[in-house]
């Protein structure tokens, strides 16, 4: 079944959205280079299914909303 383009850019979005907060969570440990409130967007990029990459503060810029779900066990047989 395919997938609709906007259904594909949700789940884009939020997978780089997880990994940015992934990425937070499992750092080094050093509470300087941890996000503050009032910090800019951190230069995440992934490379999409699409093969292109995508960089987080490049999609801020252009203004495209960003959703943001927890939903572990979608599309898995779980």
């Amino acid at each position: 079944m395919a997938l609709k383009k906007s259904t594909k850019w949700s789940m884009l979005m939020g997978g780089l959205i997880m990994f940015g907060f992934l990425g937070t969570l499992l750092g080094n440990g050093d509470d300087e280079k941890a996000l503050k409130l009032g910090d800019g967007i951190p230069k995440i990029s992934l490379k999409a299914s699409d093969g292109k990459t995508y960089l987080l503060p490049e999609i801020a810029e252009k203004g495209d909303a960003l959703i943001i779900a927890w939903i572990p066990k979608t599309f898995t047989p779980g």
